[in-house]
């Protein structure tokens, strides 16, 4: 078989198998599994085999998926990540909203809602940035226990 029919053959299962992704639209689901997932913040292992009793809207098992962000938010590597990120890229709207948002769930409001103006600033479409600065003129969250 030569080289073209082996690449078109590969594009041609990469398109059958991810074709039907491209219609669906993103979702951020980062808010629902991570940060307002007790879970996820609050280490438990007894919470990563009851996840809906911790969060109604978690509707599925996944202990070792849960596991791993518990992990991440433990050891601040989120917080790393996107620091990198803004410091490699920083006209990247969606690091400094996603920044915000964990600044937010952690009781540091007055670094949420300058990371989300920047955010919004950058992409006035920008509507994680637009949540977080709509839930700083609510009551503020107390941080989780660390």
């Amino acid at each position: 078989m030569s080289e073209r029919i082996r690449i078109a053959l590969l594009l041609v299962i990469a398109a059958l198998v991810y074709g039907n992704a491209l219609l669906n639209g993103f979702t951020f689901d980062d808010y629902v599994h991570i940060l307002s997932n007790p879970t996820v913040t609050n280490l438990s292992v007894s919470g990563l085999f009851e996840p809906a009793k911790a969060n109604p809207n978690l509707r599925f098992f996944r202990p070792v998926t849960f596991a791993t962000y518990e992990l991440n938010w433990e050891y601040d590597d989120a917080l790393k990540f996107l620091n990198v990120a803004i410091a490699n890229s920083p006209g990247y709207s969606s690091a400094w909203s996603n920044r915000a948002a964990i600044w937010y769930k952690r009781g540091d409001l007055e670094s949420a809602r300058a990371d989300a103006q920047t955010a919004l600033r950058l992409d006035q479409a920008n509507s994680q940035a637009q949540y977080v600065l709509n839930l700083l003129s609510e009551p503020a969250p107390s941080a989780p226990q660390r």
